[in-house]
């Protein structure tokens, strides 16, 4: 079973590293005996470290001085193949223009959405708390 983690600058830590964690433990022999069968991915739209903290241009007015980074292992232009479950955190990163106060949309958001449209169609599965998500 392969699973893969969407990530992009501002994602919601917890939506991404809460399932990872669980992932951790089903990845472990002594948990799972078929531990070995389980692949995980990361894909981000760089190979890159992405942070959770505020981007440039964000006009909310309260940005955290606390951010986590992750290092994709593949890139949207260079997903892994076979991806069985694809997990997509949420996070202001996300979300759509009214929850920023406007106009200002994060940037990269559109290739978000690109990249699950061309994905969803193998996909077994798709976690998502992203409530922008659309087929």
């Amino acid at each position: 079973m392969h699973f893969a983690l969407v990530v992009y600058p501002q994602f919601e830590v917890l939506d991404a590293f809460g399932p990872t964690e669980a992932l951790h433990c089903l990845g472990h022999p002594f948990v799972n005996p078929n531990s070995q069968d389980i692949t995980f991915s990361v894909i981000g739209p760089h190979l890159n470290p992405v942070s959770t903290g505020p981007t440039e241009g964000d006009p909310s007015p309260v940005k955290s001085r606390v951010a986590q980074t992750i290092v994709p292992t593949h890139t949207f232009d260079a997903p892994p193949k076979d991806v069985d479950v694809l997990i997509v955190p949420g996070g202001f990163g996300a979300g759509p223009k009214a929850l920023h106060g406007g106009d200002w949309e994060p940037a990269g958001v559109e290739r978000v959405v690109q990249f699950l449209r061309d994905q969803y169609p193998t996909l077994k599965h798709l976690l998502s708390m992203w409530a922008s998500v659309t087929r």
